[in-house]
């Protein structure tokens, strides 16, 4: 079988000894005596440089010819022979250096440490590539572990794992390269932070026996890291789990729970958010941080609508902080579905009062006419749309802006309803100027073409029930 560059391919075989047969042109090979018989050759499995295309090999002559090669199978002392320890001089491109790294991750992960390291020193030979890092990092670390498995060479692995840790120096982050007397695995460690790769700090954190707060904080970035490979909620959340097994300070407790909230709120389990939230609650210390968590326990009893417990949460909440808007806007509109309009509208008018921002005074008061407006209070609701009129004709100093236009369709609405059709046309005149005056000014056409199509149809839907038809008719088409 034949590659794509046409030379022959070569099969992986168990041992470091490989036979091949085919053309010098990829290969420089030595060819050593064999004791084996002309049929132990051919049984003898090829060595197979797995995915490796290479362009380029150091050659010892220019080729092979077809006698060479037959005189070679049919000498039965002669033999083939291609080794990683003994003198191969193998020079593989830049797009086979990452095999070669593969290749020696697979011996570590077999513990065959000697083959990785051989593996890792030709990807290092290969000169341009990528993974630099990584390789000298894995170097670092096969060391170390030698250094421990095999206490008679500890020096010699000593000076090894410092040697390439000299090397990786330039990718450690400065304030732990700095000192030539930590142990290697500790800038490893070091290293694993910088790059992000939690997975293996932890790994390392826990061969060092480090405390239990380092390591839960490895799980903790781990759990929040966006494009983690494990970034699924449910992966997730055993990070956060396994971050307060480790019995983590207080500061990354919250932290944790806060996440494991959040996650399970996201997936609809609001029984365990609740029950999390619980924990965190009697953790924290300062006011803002528990109202803030009382609010979050009424809008996840709301997510279950259990009302009565999200409005008590709600007002827990003011018991400790009476001023605050965010618990207060809660309760109002909580109140209101109650059907509590005047407590709502209460609410509502007290932080109107308390405010002396007019665009936070629009938002009250346009909240505050929707409510009368759906609960059948249009005269309040009148009120409340006519103050936020004026008040935005002052924001913007002109009686023509959009906002207008659709507070000009709202007291249309309400003026349709008490059947007063001609102040609903003409609310819906003005709304329908201000469009058009704008039509030239903005760049989405679209949008404010169909407004104002739907302005028209309003205004023609009022003359049809004034029992205009003409007029009907005009604006509808």
């Amino acid at each position: 079988m034949k590659t794509r560059s046409g030379g022959p391919r070569v099969t992986p075989s168990s041992n470091r000894d490989n036979t091949h047969h085919g053309s010098n042109r990829f290969l420089k090979i030595r060819i050593r005596r064999s004791s084996w018989s002309s049929s132990q050759r051919e049984q003898k499995p090829l060595f197979r440089l797995s995915k490796l295309r290479a362009s380029s090999f150091l050659t010892q002559s220019s080729s092979f010819s077809e006698e060479d090669s037959h005189q070679s199978s049919s000498n039965k002392n002669d033999d083939v022979i291609m080794s990683s320890q003994e003198s191969t001089e193998v020079m593989i491109n830049n797009r086979d250096a990452s095999t070669l790294y593969e290749l020696g991750m697979n011996k570590y992960k077999a513990k065959q440490y000697q083959k990785a390291i051989d593996f890792w020193c030709q990807t290092l030979q290969t000169g341009a590539i990528h993974n630099e890092a990584n390789v000298l990092l894995s170097l670092v670390k096969v060391y170390v572990e030698l250094k421990q498995t095999e206490p008679q060479s500890a020096k010699s692995h000593e000076v090894n794992a410092r040697r390439y840790l000299n090397k990786l120096r330039p990718y450690i982050p400065e304030h732990a390269s700095n000192s030539s007397t930590v142990e290697p695995s500790a800038l490893v460690l070091d290293f694993f932070v910088e790059q992000k790769e939690w997975d293996a700090a932890i790994q390392e954190a826990t061969k060092l026996k480090l405390e239990s707060g380092l390591i839960a904080r490895f799980y903790y970035e781990r759990g929040i890291q966006p494009s983690s490979s494990n970034s699924t909620n449910s992966a997730r959340m055993d990070s956060m789990k396994q971050c307060l097994a480790c019995r983590p300070p207080r500061r990354l407790v919250l932290a944790a729970r806060a996440e494991l909230i959040k996650l399970h709120t996201k997936t609809g389990n609001y029984l365990k958010a609740l029950e999390h939230h619980e924990e965190r609650l009697g953790l924290l210390e300062s006011k803002s941080d528990i109202t803030k968590a009382f609010y979050e326990e009424g809008e996840l009893y709301l997510a279950l609508d259990i009302k009565e417990k999200a409005l008590l949460a709600l007002e827990k909440g003011l018991e400790i902080n009476p001023k605050c808007k965010t618990l207060q806007q809660a309760k109002a509109d909580l109140l209101y579905k109650f059907g509590r309009i005047d407590e709502s509208n209460a609410i509502h008018e007290e932080l109107l009062q308390r405010t002396n921002d007019p665009l936070e005074q629009t938002k009250i008061l346009y909240t505050m006419g929707r409510i009368c407006h759906k609960s059948g209070r249009r005269q309040s609701a009148r009120k409340c749309y006519q103050r936020e009129l004026e008040i935005t004709q002052k924001i913007h100093s002109s009686e023509t802006h959009m906002d207008c236009s659709r507070i000009y369709h709202e007291l249309a609405m309400l003026a349709d309803e008490n059947c007063d059709y001609d102040d609903a046309i003409d609310y819906l005149q003005k709304a329908l100027e201000i469009e058009r005056l704008h039509f030239t000014h903005v760049k989405e056409k679209s949008q404010l073409m169909l407004l104002t199509r739907q302005t028209q149809t309003l205004i023609g839907k009022l003359h049809y029930k004034k029992g205009d038809l003409s007029r009907a008719l005009q604006q509808v088409f």
